[in-house]
């Protein structure tokens, strides 16, 4: 303190005796302390002044040196441009850039910011990192905002969806362009991208959220992923593929001691197996799902598992134990409030109706289930239901109508790259053609129909068509041959 004092009388003695030289007067000790004090405010002010502009950059430059660097630096640029060879011979008028502007207003961005000491660098490179300084102060605020903008675009997908599955995904596609690290947007993507058949976009997405939980270290994200990628291969009828993915993750989740995930990536495994005809370990792997799921009370699990059971049911004759299972699952989707699943049961219950040659009551529950699927964009499910609608028209011998439904379902299938549905349209019109007397169009069908189940794997419709063309005389029918 006697030090900051000591200050303040220099500076008082200082300003007595100017006064005292200019007038004459010699201050009395009273007006001595007052001036002493005007010392000690005055020395303070210097003080913060100094240390402000050591903040700022220091330094100080006046309006000629701004002017000096601005003619140097507008020189040197000058020198650059001449520097660079010109094009197609002759040097031509360059056009305005508008650099010379730019480089004006890079020295009033730094003068703005208070950086005076980078406008008397004469290499300007002082003020390249003031202003890349005010860039990396607008890429974390653009950063920041774009977040947020994510985020509500993922809100208003979450409201589209409960109306417009497309205005959804354009949402959820609109997030993910402006947080391109955003793992929900991803995520929601894929499986809006999936529901409307595009599973090389959404294999894509959830390929994106893989990556980004691998580089975050998070697995039970990379185990869901990697668990969507398996589903989006059966999707596109590449089975082998979608084993491995399902496998993959039914290895991480058993590695968390995560049921919920085990029991899913089982549900899926049997799906491949049932695609497979591998009915017996389908069953075995469907029941170990549906074990879990009771005992933790999942009711969106039981009835995945329900309904699965009942597909391998159906397809090993056994109508009454499908249909069983089919009620059972269908009564917890509508718990659940689970439209897509809806659809699908009451398709199932529709195929039932047919084995049974209830074929009115088909055709009511086949009907049913492609109005809830049309509503909500399943692509999927409406190409399984116009293809159930075309055995109802063949068993009714409208061959037009059956015709017309096989199409269009095809036609989905193959916008999906689905085989699996592909092969069943191709096997149905081969049987349309053979009706008609086209005996010749029918095997074509029903190679094309054999191809793509060779490629998937599928036994029992490779078994299926092979016998179709034994009968019909067609080499292709005779085990191992190469089509």
């Amino acid at each position: 303190m006697d030090f900051v004092f000591g200050i303040a009388e220099y500076f008082g003695n200082w300003i007595a005796a100017a006064i005292e030289h200019l007038t004459g007067w010699r201050p009395d000790e009273r007006a001595k302390n007052i001036i002493d004090w005007i010392g000690l405010i005055t020395s303070a002010i210097a003080g913060i002044w100094g240390l402000g502009a050591l903040i700022r950059g220091g330094g100080s430059a006046t309006k000629q040196d701004i002017e000096t660097l601005r003619h140097e630096l507008q020189a040197l640029r000058e020198a650059r441009e001449a520097s660079q060879p010109s094009h197609g011979g002759n040097p031509v008028s360059a056009p305005d850039t508008g650099m010379a502007r730019d480089l004006d207003a890079a020295l009033d961005t730094a003068l703005k910011a208070g950086n005076r000491r980078a406008l008397k660098d004469k290499t300007a490179t002082a003020v390249e990192a003031a202003i890349d300084a005010l860039l990396a102060e607008h890429s974390a605020a653009r950063k920041r905002q774009s977040k947020e903008e994510a985020a509500l675009w993922r809100q208003k997908g979450a409201l589209a969806f409960l109306r417009d599955t497309k205005a959804a995904l354009a949402a959820y596609a609109k997030a993910t362009e402006l947080d391109p690290d955003d793992v929900e947007a991803w995520n929601a993507l894929g499986h809006l991208q999936q529901r409307v058949g595009k599973s090389g976009e959404a294999i894509a997405s959830f390929e994106r959220v893989r990556g980004l939980a691998d580089k975050s270290g998070n697995l039970p994200i990379a185990a869901m992923a990697i668990g969507n990628i398996g589903i989006s291969q059966i999707a596109r009828s590449e089975i082998s593929a979608a084993e491995r993915s399902l496998t993959e993750a039914l290895r991480i989740y058993e590695k968390l001691g995560n049921k919920v995930g085990i029991t899913n990536q089982l549900g899926n495994l049997g799906s491949v197996h049932a695609t497979r005809g591998d009915f017996e370990k389908a069953l075995s792997t469907f029941r170990q799902a549906v074990a879990i799921d009771e005992a933790l009370g999942r009711k969106d699990g039981m009835a995945n598992a329900y309904a699965n059971i009942g597909n391998v049911f159906l397809r090993c004759g056994q109508p009454d134990k499908a249909e069983a299972m089919y009620r059972k699952a269908l009564a917890l989707y509508e718990q659940l409030g689970s439209a897509t699943d809806i659809a699908t049961c009451t398709g199932n219950l529709g195929n039932v109706h047919l084995t049974r040659d209830e074929i009115d009551a088909a055709e009511t529950m086949f009907r049913k289930a492609l109005e809830i699927d049309t509503k909500l964009g399943h692509k999927q499910g409406i190409a399984n239901h116009y293809g159930n609608l075309g055995i109802v028209f063949d068993i009714r011998d409208d061959l037009e109508q059956a015709e017309a439904m096989y199409r269009k379902g095809l036609a989905i299938n193959v916008e999906l790259g689905d085989k699996v549905g592909m092969a069943n349209a191709y096997g149905n019109l081969g049987i349309l053609s053979e009706r008609r007397g086209n005996l010749a169009e029918a095997c074509d069908y029903w190679r094309k129909a054999l191809d793509l189940s060779r490629q998937i794997g599928a036994k029992p419709m490779i078994e299926k068509m092979q016998g179709w063309l034994r009968n019909a005389g067609d080499p292709a029918g005779q085990p191992g041959a190469v089509l």
